[in-house]
């Protein structure tokens, strides 16, 4: 096909990972060859590879086989893989070995919490790899003559970050179906004015990623298996370890794949908040405390009592020490319930319950609980003050009154975050229930 009568032509291309997974839960192939290990004053030579094991967690491990007949101790250690980074000592855990100093060759194997080759050189670009991401609708891009809506491209200060959806049919419905890990999409992080940088000014800007994407995503993801080039073919930086990611799990969440460019709006909006000295913890606490009240399998309370903790910290942030809209003593002496209508006052979220959930309306009713607010509360109160009162109501509410004050809870938490990045588009509101057809998107309460 000619370029003329390609009807692509304009689509850019997507991303190429540099790692890339045929099946879900297969390691990925990090090193094959010659290596060092240095224990002590012992240097131990024999052959070995490094790879990224998903299961009981992922994680970068080692394995070798050395030529002395030695015993190991099962301490930290340092090895070289010689064959690509001769002279280049990594940080290594043994945990296991032979058993008896007289087997040959003996055994090693291990993992690597953490390795960052050549952090302060100067690259053009870092491509990084992102497992379980949910998906999303983006930017069109093109792999030959195939197209998908999966490009998000957003900017924040001085840094640009694409991230593409690799497009793979079959590892996906796998990935659903084990429950496992893949990696999902490849991400690209330059500056926008195409100037060199180095991997340590970038570190920043990657660690805000794995929040940002697990908010996204409802659930534990983020960057991984980062490299650095100066051009196509020249990696000049490389970077080991994985964050903290959840097998993939379908869970329900503010993102929708119906809604176009939702991540790629989000995130300057968080960036700035997550640049800003004064909301960087409690931001990272609040989405700590989303992910795991959001968990499939949560216990009701718990995940009431996670989103009140997150209420109280954000507003303390906002109220007392950004806006100083409210003194110490002032803010201490708020009700749980007052200081979360506060907040969703400030964010234009309104208090009634949400005529969708049924059960916890009548109870607001019967309880005099007043409000959303107040019916989350009272909930909440019941296993943080177990007094007989406290219990006697809760107990009157019922099961699914109380399981709908942990879903009016995360509906908040999320609404609440997304005012705080200050987002203006559609969301999924998970009060719709039943199959999701696209009733359930629908504009933020502050509206645009």
């Amino acid at each position: 096909m000619s370029v003329q009568n390609d009807p692509l032509k304009d689509t850019p291309n997507a991303l190429k990972p540099v790692y890339r997974m045929a099946r879900a839960n297969s390691p990925v192939s990090l090193y094959e060859g010659a290596v060092k290990l240095h224990c002590d004053d012992t240097v131990l030579t024999g052959q070995g590879s490094v790879q990224v094991d998903w299961s009981p967690r992922p994680r970068v491990c080692f394995k070798a086989e050395f030529d002395q007949a030695t015993r190991i101790d099962l301490e930290p250690a340092k090895m070289e893989l010689v064959d690509e980074w001769p002279n280049e000592l990594i940080d290594v855990e043994v945990l296991s070995t032979s058993l008896f100093s007289v087997q040959k060759p003996t055994p090693a194997s291990g993992e690597i919490k953490r390795w960052r080759y050549n952090p302060h050189v100067e690259v053009q670009k870092i491509i990084f790899h992102v497992p379980n991401l949910k998906r999303y609708r983006g930017e069109v891009i093109r792999d030959g003559l195939s197209a998908w809506a999966g490009r998000a491209e957003t900017t924040f200060g001085e840094w640009k970050i694409v991230i593409d959806e690799i497009p793979d049919e079959e590892l996906s419905k796998e990935l659903k179906a084990t429950g496992g890990f893949a990696i999902t999409h490849v991400g690209c992080l330059v500056r926008q004015d195409g100037e060199r940088f180095s991997p340590a000014d970038a570190e920043e800007c990657l660690n805000g990623l794995h929040p940002f994407l697990s908010f996204c995503c409802g659930r534990w993801t983020g960057p991984a298996l980062s490299v650095g080039y100066d051009n196509e073919s020249s990696p000049l930086f490389h970077e080991w370890g994985m964050p903290r990611i959840s097998p993939y799990r379908a869970v329900r969440g503010w993102l929708s794949d119906l809604h176009r460019n939702v991540v790629s709006n989000v995130y300057p909006g968080f960036a700035g908040r997550w640049s800003n000295e004064t909301w960087t913890q409690a931001i990272k606490d609040a989405i700590y405390w989303y992910i795991f009240g959001n968990a499939p399998g949560v216990a009701i309370e718990n995940g009431v009592i996670l989103a009140h903790v997150a209420f109280e910290t954000l507003g303390w942030i906002l109220f007392v020490e950004d806006t100083k809209a409210l003194s110490i003593d002032g803010y201490k002496r708020l009700e749980a319930a007052d200081k979360l209508r506060l907040l969703l006052n400030h964010c234009c979220i309104g208090l009634d319950v949400p005529s969708e959930l049924r059960s916890l309306g009548k109870a607001a009713k019967a309880e005099n609980w007043n409000d959303g607010p107040g019916s989350i509360a009272a909930v909440r109160n019941a296993h943080v003050h177990p007094s007989l009162k406290n219990r006697a109501r809760l107990s009157r509410a019922g099961s699914e009154a109380a399981y709908e004050a942990w879903l009016l809870s995360m509906h908040y938490l999320e609404l609440i975050l997304l005012h705080l990045f200050d987002y203006h588009g559609k969301f999924s509101s998970r009060l719709i229930s039943g199959v999701y057809k696209g009733q359930e998107v629908m504009p933020v309460p502050w509206g645009s």
